[in-house]
């Protein structure tokens, strides 16, 4: 029935480049439970963090195969929206710390991640409807950076604490009373990774997987001024670190 009701999904968006559908977290472990009960634990401890303040939660679900590989392949580009009861909306991706296929590592989380972004109702558009905002395309591609693909990114947060980023695929998708605020001169769009300030403690820095720690990464965006400030060097960033996490 699961898998059923995924398939009559996938047919009813599939001219669209994702799929969305209001499955229940503990649908949305079921299906993917053919792959191992690894990937429906995992599945199960992400669900159980974001279900405080959430009024809604709807997956986000690839048509066709992105051009890369997440630890499971077949969980690669998954993301989730979350309709928070403060207003609020958060998205972020559901796979990458899924556990490695049988022929990868079976000691660890995957890439021991998630990234998520949150925003207030000013995306424009219901949280259902969130894969057309910049808020998608900003965590999408934050995903696709080989930091985060190659495994680093953990890493390279334990050392610095926080990273900036400049993104060039979310510009154009910025509403346009913002871009002047938020866009640079040459389209692209900052964001700062690492943060943990009120607003994001709704989750937490960590959660415990079934096989290791899943760091949860805050994706923060950024005015114009603030990525040329932080660009600077280490300290400009650790500087607006310290005054968004006052």
């Amino acid at each position: 029935e699961d898998s059923l009701q995924l398939k009559e999904i996938k047919e009813e968006f599939s001219e669209t480049p994702m799929v969305v559908g209001d499955l229940a977290d503990m649908k949305s472990a079921s299906v993917a439970n053919h792959h191992s009960p690894l990937v429906y634990q995992t599945i199960l401890c992400r669900s159980r963090m974001l279900r405080m303040g959430t009024k809604n939660t709807f997956n986000l679900i690839p048509t066709a195969p992105p051009p890369y590989n997440w630890p499971n392949r077949g969980r690669s580009g998954h993301y989730k929206v979350v309709d928070m009861e403060n207003d609020r909306v958060l998205l972020t991706s559901d796979g990458l710390s899924d556990p490695y296929e049988p022929e990868g590592d079976q000691t660890r989380n995957g890439l021991e991640l998630e990234v998520y972004m949150m925003a207030d109702d000013s995306i424009g558009k219901p949280a259902k409807e969130a894969n057309t905002t910049w808020l998608y395309h900003a965590v999408r591609e934050v995903t696709e950076q080989p930091s985060v693909l190659d495994g680093h990114l953990v890493s390279l947060l334990n050392e610095y604490g926080c990273l900036s980023m400049e993104l060039t695929s979310v510009g154009g998708t910025i509403p346009e009373k913002y871009q002047e605020k938020f866009v640079t001169g040459n389209g692209h769009v900052g964001v700062l990774l690492g943060l943990h300030s009120r607003k994001q403690r709704l989750l937490p820095k960590r959660v415990e997987g079934p096989l290791s720690v899943i760091r949860l990464v805050n994706v923060k965006l950024l005015t114009a001024r603030e990525l040329a400030f932080c660009m600077h060097d280490v300290r400009s960033r650790q500087l607006l670190r310290e005054r968004f996490e006052e």
